[in-house]
């Protein structure tokens, strides 16, 4: 979690890169430049949820703040890797290699680990 919580910072460093156009694209896409005030909110929000990752990554037990901390890095992970992979659709996916789908059900599983037991702690 800490590594992909670190990737998500390198990403957001990395203007032009294909998962960076996935997490931080337009979200007007007939306008040149977003609303900087908006831009800026979404990395500072993205800093605190990669921050809150990398400080509980290493506990024995994550509260119920952190695990949701945790399932956005997983969805944010998923979204980078889908973007740098080309995966756009199923087809897409059934061509991964071997490796990169493993890749893609671990980050699944663990976000299924999560949900499940942040349903079972309300």
């Amino acid at each position: 979690m800490i590594a992909a919580a670190q990737r998500l910072r390198e990403t957001g460093g990395t203007p032009g890169s294909s998962g960076f156009d996935r997490l931080f694209g337009h979200i007007d896409e007939s306008a040149d430049l977003d609303d900087p005030a908006y831009v800026l909110a979404r990395q500072l929000a993205i800093d605190e949820v990669v921050e809150l990752v990398a400080a509980s990554a290493e506990k024995d037990l994550i509260d119920p703040e952190e695990a949701e901390a945790w399932l956005k890095v997983l969805g944010m992970t998923l979204s980078r890797l889908s973007a740098e992979l080309g995966i756009v659709t199923e087809a897409d996916r059934a061509e991964l290699a071997a490796q990169d789908e493993a890749v893609v059900r671990v980050i699944y599983a663990l976000e299924v680990g999560l949900i499940d037991a942040l349903d079972q702690s309300d």
